[in-house]
């Protein structure tokens, strides 16, 4: 499974866990206005500045107020936040997981570290120390090595690859392959109609048909 794939299953399972904790909402409320129609008088208006429910074992599940609406596991483990910002997701440990805002989806691992980001501009990729090391958007594709420089990007023109210091060396495009030294002189073309060399001053040799 790809990073795009679990990118998707994950926000998948954020937008089921919020239709879930909304009816979880729209029920504990019900359930207020239901339990006021039985007293004496009939109340128009139920308030509360906090409603918790708790399981059979007196472990609290759900909690709303004004704060948001928070669900928890069987053992008491906040596992889910809705609030004005977006939605939280916890895992068994309460680590945050993932988070949906309205600028995009955020995927951290189980140390609390952020490993992914989704949004309209498209998807990056961190490593466990936080350095980007892929980045995919409408321009195309870029790989970075674990310094953070990067490597490669290939897009609709073609592939770039770069060196270590981050200078390319070589292309790969539609009209043939170009490669350059250290220096960024270019060296040398591969196209359709031969091979041209450049030596080290920029003098161009006779093509190689």
């Amino acid at each position: 499974m790809n990073i795009e794939q679990r990118f998707t299953r994950m926000e998948k399972q954020v937008r089921q866990l919020r239709l879930v904790v909304v009816g979880l909402a729209v029920a504990l409320l019900g359930a207020g206005l239901l339990g006021a129609a039985f007293q004496e008088e009939i109340a128009d208006v139920v308030k509360a500045r906090q409603i918790t429910v708790v399981d059979a074992e007196g472990t609290v599940r759900a909690n709303i107020s004004a704060d948001g609406i928070t669900y928890s596991d069987e053992k008491g483990t906040r596992r889910a936040l809705i609030h004005a910002d977006g939605i939280d997701y916890f895992d068994e440990n309460g680590a945050e997981r993932a988070a949906l805002f309205t600028a995009g989806l955020f995927v951290s691992d189980e140390n609390g570290q952020e490993r992914g980001f989704v949004s309209a501009g498209g998807i990056i990729y961190f490593d466990e120390k936080g350095t980007k090391r892929a980045g995919v958007n409408a321009e195309g594709i870029e790989y970075f090595d674990a310094a953070g420089t990067r490597r490669a990007q290939m897009n609709s023109e073609g592939i770039d690859y770069f060196d270590e210091k981050g200078q390319e060396r070589a292309a790969l495009y539609s009209a043939g392959i170009g490669y350059s030294d250290g220096n960024g002189q270019i060296r040398a073309e591969l196209m359709a109609e031969g091979i041209i060399y450049w030596d080290e001053k920029g003098e161009e040799s006779p093509p190689v048909k």
